[in-house]
């Protein structure tokens, strides 16, 4: 080959070379600030998600306080149920052994009021 040739080719090679590092740095700028654009829209995402976390976190302690709140209510009004319960069963056998001693009932009767109360336990749940 020629030396002209052989500096026309070199020239060619200078330029495609120039050209592609030129395309390569606009690459790596593009590269960039698409990354940079994505990463700063997921850590707005993750800051909003973070927020909902909180939020959520938030609701689901006072749901838990609230049910908690609840179940001692209901156990509470159970509790006092029951001895109103009891007492009722108490005082209707305190009347119903006041009318067999003085009615002079013959009816069998119930020895206690824990007796009355199996008894209509019995009688109205079976």
């Amino acid at each position: 080959m020629k030396k002209t040739e052989i500096e026309k080719l070199e020239k060619v090679l200078r330029k495609t070379v120039k050209d592609l590092t030129l395309r390569v740095k606009g690459l790596d700028k593009e590269i960039k600030r698409t990354l940079s654009s994505h990463l700063n829209k997921i850590e707005k995402i993750d800051g909003k998600i973070y927020w909902a976390l909180l939020e959520v976190s938030k609701k689901a302690t006072s749901l838990l306080k609230k049910e908690t709140a609840i179940k001692n209510a209901l156990k509470t009004h159970s509790d006092k149920f029951e001895s109103i319960e009891e007492t009722f069963y108490i005082l209707y056998h305190n009347i119903r052994k006041n009318q067999f001693l003085y009615a002079d009932d013959k009816k069998v009767w119930w020895k206690d009021f824990l007796d009355l109360k199996k008894h209509y336990i019995k009688e109205n749940v079976g």
